[in-house]
């Protein structure tokens, strides 16, 4: 009796797994009487595939009454039959084989619930959902990537395209509204801004501009940035003046800075670079700036901004104690774009190259034989 009261509640104290396995084995014979002061005990049950049967005797009823035997055919599953195919767990409360037991077996996006009837079902709410891979929303009873552009959290893919359900790069300001820090789409990703909508950036008295490169913030003031100057933004540029990539002559490219706008006179700009641009005087046709803008811009002929802004302020000395000019001091391609020339007998200071007097500062003129430089006096 010892033996059979420790086998019989086996299965019933690994609930959890019997029903979720096909082998668990229900032993309805061997219980010991139950309120009986007579009878017999059944047989114990034999284990799963065994062929002993099991024992003839039934439970007593309360009182002693001799009750209906209750033990059945030794190893017998408690679905009737190992469960496979496309209903493989066994519901042990219910003795049948189910195609679920719990949402987690269900992976179909169409069909991620399981109902109460282990069947797997359409999605009632995203909880249902939470197991498909990608498709972590419940829309239409389907698991789907997204029901609505909030449900899109990624900068690089915060539309939620209606047709298919799937995130995709945004291509409108108000599907990167969710995003935090980042409500501005720019070429399909949100942005903190752009060139021409800083908005992110301040509304104070002299707003900070926009990093039209990295699309973020910059701790420059609007309109701070003057000619040749470098810059971030065409709102970093004073009026009349778009923020451009220079080109040296020969071709090589450098930073972004501030070049005239030809013909808006009524910001100061040359109405004919030529003519009156010095020393910007190189027409660029159909220029593009840093934030898209189109326009004819007077830039510098021959030598750099770099240049110009060294000029006569960068001392090109080799040393003091013997002061010698060197070039390697000066500009952005030293004897191209500028070179160190002698003020007065030990003095050095960096200055442009020309071709004509319109390349220098009016009003220093250009001289030199082989490479001609801007004069200092």
């Amino acid at each position: 009796m010892a033996l059979i009261a420790l086998m019989a509640p086996s299965c019933a104290e690994s609930f959890p797994d019997c029903r979720e396995t096909v082998t668990c084995v229900v032993a309805t014979g061997g219980a010991s009487a139950i309120g009986g002061t007579s009878g017999n005990s059944g047989g114990n049950a034999a284990v799963s595939g065994g062929t002993s049967a099991g024992g003839s005797g039934g439970i007593m009823a309360s009182g002693g009454a001799a009750g209906a035997p209750m033990a059945g055919a030794a190893g017998a599953l408690p679905c009737g039959k190992r469960c496979d195919g496309n209903k493989p767990f066994c519901d042990v409360l219910r003795g049948k084989c189910v195609e679920c037991l719990r949402h987690e077996t269900c992976e179909d996006p169409a069909a991620s619930a399981c109902s109460s009837d282990g069947a797997c079902s359409a999605c009632a709410d995203s909880t249902q959902c939470t197991h498909i891979s990608g498709k972590n929303v419940c829309s239409g009873g389907a698991c789907v990537a997204c029901g609505a552009h909030s449900d899109c959290p990624l900068a690089s893919a915060s539309q939620c395209w209606a047709k298919f359900s799937i995130c995709t790069p945004c291509s409108t300001d108000a599907q990167c509204a969710h995003v935090p820090g980042k409500t501005v789409c720019s070429d399909g990703t949100c942005v903190q801004c752009t060139g021409t909508k800083a908005e992110a950036c301040g509304t104070r008295s002299v707003p900070l501009v926009c990093d039209s490169k990295s699309n973020t913030c910059s701790t420059f003031k609007d309109s701070s940035a003057g000619l040749c100057q470098p810059c971030v933004s065409d709102a970093q540029c004073r009026p009349g003046q778009l923020c451009v990539q220079e080109t040296l002559f020969n071709g090589q490219k450098l930073g972004f800075a501030c070049f005239w706008k030809e013909g808006e006179t009524q910001h100061g700009a040359p109405a004919n670079c030529a003519l009156s641009g010095r020393p910007f005087v190189k027409q660029v046709q159909n220029a593009a700036s840093i934030d898209g803008a189109i326009a004819d811009i007077c830039t510098l002929r021959v030598s750099s901004c770099l240049a110009l802004k060294q000029f006569s302020d960068v001392d090109c000395a080799t040393s003091p104690t013997n002061p010698m000019a060197d070039d390697s001091k000066c500009g952005v391609v030293p004897g191209m774009d500028a070179r160190c020339a002698v003020v007065e007998e030990v003095v050095f200071r960096c200055t442009m190259t020309c071709g004509s007097n319109e390349d220098c500062l009016s009003p220093v003129a250009c001289e030199g034989a082989v490479t001609s430089v801007c004069k200092f006096n």
